[in-house]
């Protein structure tokens, strides 16, 4: 796959931001929400200059495979394999050669979208330098990856493994 720029906002600094964009190639942005209520969230100021965007709502919170309590009290907040699914069958719809960048936008911008944007970086992008800048973006230690929410992150690889090993 090309080089391709993956870029990390929060929820206010996405609604201003100017996409990176040339006369063949165009952005597209991920936007990961804590619910459906998309009114809650700033306009777009640029939307129009994106390829596509999609829109996937999980909540941020650290709620291990194991753990049934905390599961039944979030249920359909949770990240999923069909949110997953839907997150991979939208990037996989583009020739990367005609992308500019990948925008991933969360509420504070620290620990979904550096959880997606490391994933996509290492495993699809399979890119290690832009892995590498993402998972410290926050992290002071330049020997400590930090991929915004472990579970997170933990989940998707997870997921793409057992596609890789299923077809």
């Amino acid at each position: 796959m090309s080089k391709l720029e993956i870029s990390i906002y929060d929820k206010n600094e996405v609604a201003t931001y100017k996409p990176l964009k040339t006369w063949t190639k165009k952005p597209i942005l991920i936007r990961i929400m804590d619910d459906e209520n998309w009114t809650r969230y700033p306009k777009l100021q640029y939307e129009k200059c994106y390829k596509a965007i999609h829109k996937v709502s999980f909540l941020d919170v650290e709620v291990e495979p194991d753990d049934k309590k905390r599961q039944d009290i979030y249920k359909d907040e949770l990240l999923t394999d069909d949110k997953i699914q839907g997150v991979l069958d939208f990037l996989n719809q583009f020739e990367p050669s005609k992308i500019s960048e990948v925008v991933i936008h969360c509420s504070s911008g620290r620990r979904r979208s550096v959880a997606l944007g490391a994933f996509i970086a290492k495993y699809l992008i399979e890119d290690n330098a832009l892995y590498y800048r993402i998972s410290h973006i926050y992290s002071d230690d330049e020997n400590v990856d930090d991929v915004g929410n472990p579970v997170i992150y933990k989940q998707l690889v997870k997921y793409y493994d057992c596609l890789l090993y299923t077809s």
